[in-house]
């Protein structure tokens, strides 16, 4: 299956609403007048679904009004994207971070297929699955450190067996040093919450677990990874020739 520049960036979005998804949502009000999800908790978004309609002014500031403190609104380019700012901003909301969506065609890459690589230091990280209930705590603690937010454990393990996800450690010397997360959807894999704590920085650790995920993309059988950089991350992923698709602007409002 080959994708279209616009069939890409969908399911850019597609792998990313579904692992949401995957973490427990529900719909924003018990009418729903319009297609709104929220997360039961970590990661905190809530996102709209306008494949099918677009709503009205009067209703996306119903749902807004009806949203709990401190969750995360994604606004990200499409016919909703100018409406929905504008009623976020009408409500006090402020975008918080920016975000890159991107995407790298697998076809043709000279990816590596394993679970150990070699860092600037000689020394070697592994990929770890993670399984048990102790794997889920360091994942969560390690990532929490990484990104600066608390982690769910019972949230995550409670996703642990939806189709197509897959839970990463990065350990060197048997010591964890990074977490990373892969979720299939189709032919595409989605990477997300590839975090390395400040303390493990610059011994190349990041571009080393990406490069292992990578692989087993490749072994998944996905023709296309995507991902949504941070502003501090997306050097490292344009860098590995990811190509960079729209952007995503977050929004919060202070409780």
């Amino acid at each position: 299956m080959k994708f279209t520049k616009d069939e890409l960036a969908r399911a850019n979005i597609d792998n990313l609403t579904a692992l949401w998804r995957a973490m427990g949502t529900f719909p924003v009000t018990a009418e729903d007048p319009v297609p709104a999800y929220i997360n039961l908790g970590w990661p905190r978004r809530c996102w709209f679904d306008t494949r099918n309609r677009l709503p009205t002014m009067e209703q996306l500031a119903e749902v807004i009004a009806a949203l709990p403190a401190g969750y995360i609104v994604p606004v990200w380019e499409g016919p909703l994207a100018t409406d929905l700012s504008k009623a976020l901003t009408a409500q006090g909301y402020e975008i918080s971070f920016h975000q890159t969506a991107m995407t790298l065609g697998l076809a043709g890459c000279p990816i590596d297929i394993g679970t150990t690589a070699v860092l600037k230091d000689g020394k070697r990280i592994e990929l770890q699955r993670v399984g048990s209930a102790e794997d889920i705590r360091n994942w969560c603690e390690v990532g929490g450190t990484a990104f600066n937010y608390h982690i769910d454990p019972e949230i995550i393990s409670g996703a642990l067996g939806a189709q197509g996800l897959e839970l990463y450690l990065g350990r060197v010397e048997g010591r964890v040093v990074a977490t990373g997360l892969l979720f299939q959807t189709g032919i595409v894999a989605g990477i997300h919450q590839v975090g390395v704590p400040k303390a493990f920085g610059g011994r190349g650790i990041a571009r080393a677990l990406m490069n292992l995920l990578l692989g087993r993309s490749v072994e998944c059988g996905a023709a296309h990874v995507t991902l949504q950089a941070s502003v501090e991350g997306e050097p490292l992923y344009r860098s590995m020739n990811f190509d960079a698709q729209f952007r995503i602007s977050n929004y919060t409002k202070e409780v």
